[in-house]
């Protein structure tokens, strides 16, 4: 029986010095500016309502504070510069577009990581960044590490060419695509349209381009991998739909599927009904994070597999 790559610990880091990030908007059209100086203390607060939601639901959770947190608006959201692959034993690092996102991967994060993964290979693809090539963990690779599977939609802050690489390091098969979201956009991350989870797929099909790659994304992922596929419109994608993770309960080992609020009220009866058959949905809401820093619940998270 194949064994099952499903977290049931996550690694987070509070968004202390959280704000609209300057240097990634431009390339995020889901990010928006905020103005009044409570926008931080909001976001601790629902930060802090995420975390007693995983805890109450048997989510182990590994908080890191960073000390470059005035520096560092988007900490919050380390899934972006780390990966964990337990299926092969193996730690990736990744080169970061904006540079203050750089700043984000601390010696106390990185020394928190690896103690929690004794033995793990590290592959450290950050110094690509002085050859602009970009890689941004699980926010630009959508993985299913059962399958060995990944798919991308291309960007400034995901190089394809150093996709490939990453893809080759780790043997997994590689689906890239290109993508548009609001006002013609290219999409910054794949995990804004589209979710693995172990049996299912959420995702945003009519954002991408090429048709012909459209229907053979879904051939693939209906019929090869053998996942319910729950279609997505861009409308939905505006309220994070396509932002949410299937994690595992380390009480009795069932399944969760962790969004937000808005995410959740987003979606269909019909799909809510859907998701429901591969875990128990629970929501919170982070309306400022979503707001200002462009991303949900699931860029919020990083799974571990201490």
């Amino acid at each position: 029986m194949q064994k099952s790559y499903i977290a049931h610990s996550v690694f987070v880091v509070p968004p202390t010095g959280f704000r609209c990030n300057e240097q990634t908007k431009e390339s995020n059209a889901y990010q928006h500016e905020g103005k009044d100086n409570l926008i931080e203390k909001r976001a601790i607060n629902e930060w802090n309502g995420l975390v007693t939601l995983l805890q109450e639901n048997g989510i182990k959770t590994n908080i890191c504070y960073s000390p470059s947190s005035e520096n560092t608006p988007d900490g919050c959201f380390p899934n972006n510069w780390v990966s964990i692959h337990p299926e092969s034993n193996k730690i990736v690092f990744y080169p970061m577009c904006a540079p203050n996102r750089r700043l984000e991967r601390t010696k106390e994060a990185v020394d928190k990581i690896k103690a929690l993964h004794p033995g793990y290979e590290v592959i450290d693809l950050s110094s690509r960044v002085e050859q602009g090539r970009f890689l941004e963990g699980t926010g630009s690779l959508v993985i299913d590490r059962n399958k060995k599977f990944a798919i991308m939609c291309a960007s400034v802050r995901s190089h394809q060419a150093l996709a490939k690489e990453w893809a080759a390091a780790l043997e997994y098969e590689l689906f890239v695509f290109d993508a548009v979201g609001p006002k013609g956009i290219p999409v910054y991350h794949t995990n804004v349209i589209f979710a693995f989870g172990e049996t299912f797929c959420v995702g945003c099909f009519e954002s991408i381009t090429d048709p012909a790659k459209r229907e053979e994304l879904i051939a693939i992922l209906s019929n090869r991998l053998d996942k319910q596929v729950i279609p997505i419109s861009v409308s939905q994608v505006e309220q994070f739909c396509g932002n949410i993770l299937q994690l595992q309960r380390t009480t009795d080992q069932t399944l969760i599927l962790c969004m937000s609020t808005r995410s959740y009220e987003a979606f269909t009866p019909a799909q809510r009904e859907a998701l429901s058959r591969h875990g128990e949905i629970v929501h919170t809401a982070i309306p400022t994070i979503e707001d200002i820093g462009g991303g949900g619940v699931r860029c919020l998270l990083a799974e571990m597999f201490e």
